[in-house]
């Protein structure tokens, strides 16, 4: 072999070995970062930002619509005004208070550390999926999942919008690999912290306890597990057609006796909604009143005379609220076929 293609075997076998590797999640992420900010920057260059940010203008496109709620939060604490009129209830604590001892600690302005709380937490959930897929699935695959992940439209929350979505994924995948990995409480903080940063945290509550409950075997659902479409088809059976048919299955089998003595902690990851709920009660009355501002017609108003101008309010609050419970379902179903 020459010296020239033994090099290209070399250069060839170190971008395999980059590319199966956390290297090239973290190059993909890096890349995606920097187009998007420079886009952003360039799109509001000469434009006026928000009245309430105060930072570094080219930042300014990433502090819009909700950050201003988050800012409010972090600056003036809570309010709650009812169904019929919009509350910064609605939006969970702790994405503003980490913006708020940001700003506390070093100063500036508060939105403005929304941004790389946005980051960092993107970041972190990149790196944590790249992690789930190389256990889980093939090389090829893991770059495809992973992709889409860090290019789909909706991923632009986790580069620097000022929305605590980006956050919330970071804690769901790093409860759900630390469960991988048998850290029970360690999942559990990373839950309860989940919990505390977006409504729909209750579905990772319950996720993470089917989870705990599959991985030892103390729970299992046979019906869908034969809803596992991308699983690999059984091998055919060679029985002889006169062959007594087995036993029908049971929907559920519990085994409990399986769990271990730490696994109940699983449970705790509930306590940053149940903080939040003491808090509320405590302050405004209404242990519930996120949902009840969330759901309530001041939310979808502006909306349904926007988009939807012959529909009836009620109508787009009931959708909001089924989507609110579909998705709820959809991310226990994920837990529960988790292979």
């Amino acid at each position: 072999m020459t010296a020239t293609a033994a090099s290209a075997t070399t250069d060839a076998s170190l971008v395999g070995r980059l590319r199966g590797s956390r290297w090239f999640a973290a190059a993909l992420f890096g890349a995606v970062t920097v187009t998007l900010l420079a886009i952003s920057a360039l799109a509001v260059r000469g434009d006026a930002v928000d009245p309430y940010y105060t930072g570094p203008h080219w930042l300014g496109g990433w502090v819009r619509f909700d950050a201003g709620w988050y800012r409010s939060i972090a600056d003036n604490g809570y309010f709650f005004r009812g169904k019929e009129e919009q509350s910064s209830v609605a939006f969970f604590p702790l994405y503003p208070l980490l913006t708020r001892w940001l700003q506390a600690t070093f100063g500036g302005d508060t939105s403005m550390w929304g941004i790389p709380v946005t980051l960092a937490s993107g970041f972190g959930a990149a790196m944590l999926y790249w992690h789930w897929l190389r256990r889980r699935v093939d090389l090829a695959t893991a770059r495809v999942c992973f992709a889409l992940f860090a290019l789909w439209p909706y991923g632009y929350y986790l580069y620097g919008a000022v929305y605590a979505d980006a956050l919330f994924v970071f804690l769901v995948l790093a409860a759900f690999v630390s469960i991988d990995h048998d850290r029970i409480a360690l999942a559990a903080l990373f839950g309860a912290l989940a919990t505390a940063t977006r409504p729909v945290g209750i579905a990772v509550v319950l996720g993470l306890t089917a989870r705990v409950l599959e991985q030892r075997g103390a729970l299992r659902l046979p019906v869908l597990e034969r809803l596992r479409w991308f699983a690999p088809s059984p091998a055919p059976s060679h029985a002889p057609a006169t062959a007594l048919a087995a036993p029908r299955e049971r929907a559920v089998v519990m085994q409990l006796r399986r769990l271990r003595a730490l696994d109940p902690l699983i449970l705790l990851s509930a306590t940053g909604l149940l903080v939040y709920v003491v808090y509320l009660s405590r302050t405004f009355g209404d242990p519930f009143a996120f949902a009840t501002a969330a759901l309530g017609y001041a939310w979808v108003r502006a909306l349904e005379t926007a988009i939807f101008p012959h529909v009836d309010p009620r109508t787009v609050v009931a959708v909001t609220q089924s989507g609110y419970f579909v998705r709820c379902g959809v991310a226990l179903f994920t837990a529960t076929t988790d292979g």
